[in-house]
């Protein structure tokens, strides 16, 4: 699976909550390059494979994140450093 069929994967899942949540840092950037209005770069951006979303911490979010994601395929990864 490709970088962006993951982000769409992760839309997908996330869509419930979509009108509370922004992407941020790296991921940002790289969508923004799909836009037509955007300066086009004669390089590639430097990311990370994570995704960085944002949300208000008013913001009504209903329902269970977590889940949703699992159901999406995704798996939770826990890691100590």
């Amino acid at each position: 699976m490709n970088d962006l069929d993951a982000l769409e994967k992760l839309a997908q899942a996330l869509s419930p909550w979509r009108a509370h949540l922004v992407f941020i840092g790296g991921w940002a950037h790289r969508i923004h390059r799909f836009d037509p209005r955007a300066n086009k770069l004669e390089y590639q951006p430097v990311f990370t494979r994570d995704t960085d979303l944002a949300f208000a911490n008013r913001a009504p979010i209903e329902g269970d994140m977590k889940a949703a994601l699992i159901e999406h395929g995704f798996k939770e990864q826990l890691t100590t450093l």
